[in-house]
């Protein structure tokens, strides 16, 4: 059962998250389908020197993460560590609304029993 719980939870959990970047990070200007591809696309190989080449190729997706991040070195052919690192540490346009919600404990607290009682309801049913 606990099991059930916590995939449900998981799951729950990416799909808020994915909401969020589309809706106050991209505007409604990607779906979570092209958000998702962008996150299964975007791919580079490391090298013996420690660079890294960039695999990904161009698209209007890519290209709207680029601006919306303001990533310059997101397209480069040759990536330093340094610049993997800063692409990996970007900070989300949605953190401050984040940050809103963990410090009111009573939204956090209601949201979570609503969780519990989503994954009681779905366990009954299964």
């Amino acid at each position: 059962m606990e099991s059930i719980y916590g995939h449900f939870l998981i799951v729950y959990y990416a799909l808020t998250l994915l909401r969020l970047l589309e809706l106050y990070t991209f505007k409604n200007q990607l779906t979570p389908e092209q958000i998702i591809t962008f996150i299964r696309d975007y791919k580079v190989t490391k090298n013996k020197d420690n660079s890294y080449i960039n695999n990904t190729s161009e698209s209007s997706i890519y290209k709207k993460v680029k601006e919306v991040y303001g990533l310059s070195k997101l397209g480069n052919l040759y990536l330093s560590k340094k610049d993997i690192d800063n692409i990996l540490d970007v900070d989300c346009p949605f953190d401050n609304t984040m940050q809103r919600l963990y410090n009111d404990w009573r939204i956090v607290a209601k949201f979570m029993r609503r969780l519990i009682n989503c994954c009681k309801l779905i366990a009954k049913i299964a």
